[in-house]
């Protein structure tokens, strides 16, 4: 998801990271148990380095240069569940399905804001993992960042529904 972060964007991310206290517990080196060994061996677990060479040059859909701020923040971002086609799906057997972000269609600039502030979508819904990750991620979007990708999302629902 960052294989395409510029060069000030990973400097801004490495000094913030070394900004922080350090905090929490220390917690003991990863065990591969049987099953983590076994979606290996079968190809449904890629390493970072192997992931980074299937999809790291990919990116969602592009739907012309004046989206180049939201795309930038849905691959950054939104592709971690949705997918790099934003398509959503199945990300893995047995997990919950993830909608497709062209689902952003039906928000308007207020609706948006409280789903990514709060966790809670149209009609009062709770969506369960967006929510957490809009409660810890997306609320500290700026307003500008927020209706960039907003308007990438619209757009992208009407030239490729």
């Amino acid at each position: 998801l960052f294989t395409q972060l510029k060069a000030d964007e990973i400097t801004a991310i490495i000094t913030y990271v070394r900004s922080a206290p350090v905090a929490g517990v220390e917690h003991p080196r990863p065990v591969l148990e049987s099953g983590a060994k076994d979606e290996i061996a079968k190809g449904l677990y890629r390493s970072s380095r192997d992931e980074v060479v299937r999809v790291g040059r990919v990116s969602p859909p592009n739907v012309g240069p004046s989206y180049a701020l939201g795309r930038a923040i849905a691959r950054a971002t939104c592709a971690e569940c949705h997918g790099l086609d934003l398509r959503g799906g199945l990300p893995y057997a047995g997990a919950v399905a993830r909608p497709d972000l062209r689902i952003a269609a039906a928000y308007d600039a207020a609706q948006f804001k409280q789903l990514l502030q709060t966790g809670i979508a149209i009609g009062g819904r709770d969506v369960g993992l967006m929510g957490q990750v809009a409660r810890g991620r997306y609320k500290h979007l700026t307003d500008n960042e927020r209706a960039a990708l907003l308007a990438y999302l619209h757009r992208l629902a009407e030239v490729a529904p």
